[in-house]
């Protein structure tokens, strides 16, 4: 993969930047996190359909490109969902659904659909569903749970994962907000951004609510899931970058007895210890972003490894910023406190570390296993079976 971006996505990135510092930086943010007015410009720019193929009306550049807009929305502490609904839902529609008129909505900015899929008990892992949905005469009686869906206060569709069937295949249905049955609370994270938690009991569904195959879904969704997982980072990334910049910045110009307080070799020592966190975090992301074309167990090992690095970088970065502004640091009004979190939030959504740490540990030994299954030419030996 091409890690030094093209023409088009430094344009790309710039245009994204100029509409941060201009225009998102003047408003006021909502309660919860959205503004239709900043939604229909990034439908309007083209942002929510960068990462998806021409095939299907994207306008064609990959993972790569939806990572270059997140991570400049993240420097600029954007509160909208562009992750879970362009990576995410755009992701998951482009797998099960390419030819659905939603798809083109969402592209355009003219609908919100985002993934409903992790459950409380669950605890961040990607394969827990306990929500089950019973077929009957009129289609699918829906119940379950979930948690911490960002960006539900504004969606407009719901794509909630759901057991089916006596096999306990994994399903996508399509449910509105005002679905008989479903109840939503909407909260603010501690960041300024919008979060909802949903429990559906005995939700009714339309057959044609079926995204996709019935009990087919399991590996899109873990790939849409990949695709925000490694997006989000580059979010982080962008925030984690901003409040290193404002700590270098700040100790080459406060001054104490006369002296700059960069001018101090022991803060300089941790200085560094930043700016190396910031850069191993960019680049896993960038390995990461690597590996989201394939479908083996390295695209989720990557991505669960990219999400444990970066929290882990983000928090002692952003942490290390706010002790070495001192007394400012601590102030509601001082952006670097509200850099730190986003971080937070960032380490507490999608699956903590030990969720992912073991998802990255079992991932492996799925890939060292797969590997074994295959001679030195390639071929697959004979009465092995790929995991």
């Amino acid at each position: 993969m091409q890690f030094i971006p093209t023409d088009e996505q430094v344009l790309l990135r710039d245009s994204v930047r100029r509409f941060v510092e201009r225009e998102h930086a003047a408003r006021v943010p909502s309660r919860l996190g959205h503004d239709d007015a900043i939604w229909a410009v990034f439908g309007e720019q083209g942002w929510l359909a960068a990462g998806l193929p021409e095939a299907v009306g994207g306008l064609g550049g990959g993972a790569y490109s939806t990572a270059l807009i997140a991570e400049e929305l993240g420097r600029g502490l954007v509160p909208e969902a562009f992750v879970p609904v362009a990576a995410v839902a755009g992701q998951l529609f482009h797998a099960l659904a390419p030819e659905d008129e939603r798809l083109q909505a969402l592209m355009w900015g003219q609908s919100r659909p985002v993934l409903a899929h992790f459950e409380p008990e669950g605890r961040g892992d990607v394969r827990w569903v306990e929500a089950r949905a019973v077929k009957d005469v009129d289609g699918y009686s829906l119940s379950g749970v979930k948690a911490a869906v960002l960006g539900g206060p504004a969606a407009d569709v719901f794509l909630v994962t759901a057991r089916t069937g006596d096999s306990d295949e994994l399903t996508v249905f399509a449910v509105p907000p005002d679905a008989a049955g479903l109840r939503r609370r909407d909260y603010r994270t501690v960041d300024n951004r919008g979060a909802s938690n949903l429990r559906l009991d005995e939700v009714k569904l339309a057959p044609d609510a079926v995204l996709g195959p019935v009990g087919g879904a399991a590996a899109a969704v873990e790939r849409a899931i990949d695709h925000g997982l490694v997006a989000a980072c580059a979010e982080a990334e962008g925030a984690m970058d901003v409040a290193f910049d404002m700590t270098r910045s700040y100790l080459n110009t406060r001054r104490q007895f006369g002296t700059l307080i960069g001018d101090f070799q022991a803060l300089r020592h941790r200085l560094a210890d930043m700016f190396i966190e910031t850069e191993q975090a960019r680049s896993i992301v960038l390995r990461a972003l690597a590996a989201l074309d394939g479908d083996g167990p390295e695209r989720g090992r990557l991505a669960s490894a990219a999400k444990v690095r970066v929290a882990q970088a983000g928090r002692y970065v952003t942490a290390q910023s706010i002790q070495l502004h001192g007394g400012i640091g601590l102030t509601e009004e001082y952006p670097v406190g509200q850099h730190f979190k986003r971080l937070t939030m960032f380490t507490l959504l999608n699956g903590a570390d030990a969720a992912h740490l073991e998802r990255f540990v079992r991932l492996g030994r799925a890939a060292e296993e797969l590997s074994q299954t295959r001679d030195v030419g390639g071929k697959e030996l004979e009465g092995a079976r790929p995991c």
